[in-house]
């Protein structure tokens, strides 16, 4: 039997996805209209799982839907090939874009991902310095021409946008995009994705950007409390003949604060131990829920620690106490300065950090930790096993 809750990868078009019908409504609309949209969200957020089911909707209704993955792309180079290497898929047009790509050739690139410490690569070309832009210029006018050739509407979604600001930090990669794209038909329509959040507002909403206002930015928030338990709850009646404890799932939600990715990775691990040995109580169901949510704490200090391993300990301090406090109103303020014993000018310096590295947001209420998993982490690092347990336990029975 398989199990209906997808972790680890993206959900492709037709596996079970938890609601997002509003978002999915807004974006199919967004493309008939032809309007570009630049998502955004932390990442594990699903906005990659949530443009698949828009594009293949689209799909049913005559689209042509591509999608470039930018996460290995390390030079101008390798975003052409990249970019061709979708787009000549099509074998009815392979002769009218083959100039286009051409003159690419490709080389292999292999580093080390700072986030995860894992290896990455990226297959690129070789072409002097001086054809990049040309070529660059050349293939996305080829994407320009896609629906005139296949004769149906086109969709092209760039995934991890920030790469080309890593890329070109002078933003030469948008301009190219910006002056090519701001041709285009009604029938071509170009999406974007991304999860820093502040180097894509910088690019879209400053005004001095060449992609500015050039797309509608909208945000991927938590996935909603009652929809996500009602979707569990079906998933697990279709499947297991079962009804999963709203109790238990009301509590996933709020320990992590909707985060999609984590809450699936809970439904995830219930499902499959339900599947082997199914409680025969509510004693043993939360005994099982408690292993589980340790257990995913655990995994995911691994990559949080991995994440933060180069910010500077006095960050770190003044990232901790905004988790431990929730939300900090006036950080500059005499008391909050005591307890985490720095200056003004110091903790003005850690906000800056936090804030470049899409750690913590400042809104009307004040300043809070972005990533609810990442605050978990943080708030339980330096607690034992039977501590988190304890304090598990307790708000499970507050529910």
């Amino acid at each position: 039997m398989r199990n209906p809750f997808v972790v680890g990868r993206e959900i492709k078009y037709g596996e079970p996805f938890c609601d997002r019908a509003s978002e999915i409504k807004w974006l199919i609309d967004r493309a008939k209209s032809s309007e570009s949209v630049c998502l955004v969200s932390l990442r594990r957020y699903g906005k990659t799982s949530l443009l698949n089911q828009v594009m293949g909707k689209l799909n049913e209704e005559g689209w042509v839907t591509l999608k470039i993955d930018l996460m290995n792309v390390h030079s101008i180079e390798d975003f052409c090939f990249f970019i061709g290497q979708e787009i000549r898929k099509f074998q009815s047009i392979k002769n009218k874009i083959f100039s286009a790509i051409k003159h690419i050739k490709p080389s292999i690139t292999i580093g080390v991902d700072p986030l995860t410490s894992l290896p990455s690569f990226g297959v690129g070309l070789n072409s002097s310095v001086s054809k990049k832009e040309a070529i660059l210029r050349e293939i996305l006018n080829t994407c320009l021409k896609l629906p005139k050739l296949l004769s149906k509407p086109v969709l092209l979604v760039f995934d991890e946008l920030q790469q080309v600001r890593k890329i070109a930090p002078k933003g030469e990669i948008e301009a190219v995009m910006r002056a090519v794209f701001e041709k285009r038909d009604y029938d071509f329509v170009p999406f974007y994705l991304g999860s820093r959040r502040s180097i894509l507002k910088f690019m879209f909403q400053k005004e001095s950007e060449p992609f500015f206002k050039s797309a509608t930015v909208r945000e991927i928030k938590e996935l909603p409390r009652e929809s996500y338990i009602e979707f569990v709850q079906n998933e697990f009646k279709k499947s297991l003949s079962i009804v999963s404890s709203e109790e238990i799932l009301h509590t996933t939600w709020k320990l992590f604060q909707g985060h999609p990715y984590a809450v699936a990775k809970v439904a995830n691990r219930l499902w499959f131990c339900y599947l082997e040995n199914l409680p025969k109580n509510k004693k043993e169901e939360e005994e099982i829920w408690l292993e589980i949510i340790t257990e995913i704490i655990k995994e995911e200090a691994t990559f949080y620690e991995a994440v933060n391993k180069n910010i500077f300990p006095y960050v770190m301090i003044v990232f901790r106490k905004i988790a431990e406090e929730g939300v900090v109103e006036k950080p500059y303020k005499e008391d909050f300065l005591k307890k985490i014993g720095m200056t003004a000018a110091r903790v003005q310096k850690a906000l800056g950090t936090l804030k470049k590295e899409d750690k913590i947001e400042h809104d009307k209420e004040g300043i809070h930790v972005l990533d609810p998993l990442e605050r978990l982490w943080l708030l339980t690092s330096r607690m034992d096993e039977e501590q988190i347990k304890t304090e598990l336990t307790k708000m499970l029975k507050e529910n």
